[in-house]
């Protein structure tokens, strides 16, 4: 026999039968007029956390920014974690920071979903899978990952003139 939690709802209204599955449904229990039970299930949207679209592999050169999207929508109240997928250690949990690293923080402008990862004058050694996931001891498998490319040569700009327009031109060390 297969059990199940019964949830009180938020809202103060019946109860729910539960599963914690990524699927958020509810199942509300009635009784009719005879005590049989009815059986009602609802989607109760807004409620699990999901990633939007964003970029998942970035090429950078050693001295660049790089810029490591993630948007989640329906945050609620958990946190965003960044971390570097070969590591345990957080980077980042909300925006605060939990390394010793001034180029490195995380980027929330207040009521958007973004929650970007800033890592700034690149290193190679930063090169890696990076992973953003939300904190949940619900849901545990909401992780987006981002893959961050470090090209080992340097990028500065040579100025030129051309019938008196500067033109900054990229070069490579």
């Amino acid at each position: 026999m297969k059990t199940v939690d019964v949830v009180p709802l938020a809202d103060g209204g019946s109860n729910c039968i539960a599963q914690q599955l990524l699927v958020n449904v509810c199942i509300r229990v009635t009784k009719d007029s005879r005590g049989t039970d009815n059986y009602v299930q609802e989607a109760r949207p807004g409620v699990v956390p999901r990633f939007l679209s964003t970029n998942t592999n970035l090429n950078r050169h050693r001295g660049d920014t790089a810029v490591l999207e993630c948007a989640v929508e329906n945050l609620g109240d958990r946190q965003v974690i960044w971390r570097k997928a070969s590591s345990t250690s957080p980077i980042t949990v909300g925006t605060d920071s939990f390394v010793e690293d001034a180029r490195i923080e995380a980027e929330h402008p207040p009521g958007s979903s973004q929650w970007n990862l800033v890592i700034r004058d690149l290193r190679p050694e930063d090169a890696g899978v990076y992973e953003c996931q939300v904190s949940s001891k619900q849901f545990r498998y909401l992780r987006h990952h981002v893959t961050l490319l470090v090209s080992g040569k340097s990028r500065f700009f040579l100025s030129d003139q051309v019938n008196g327009t500067r033109l900054d031109k990229p070069t490579f060390l």
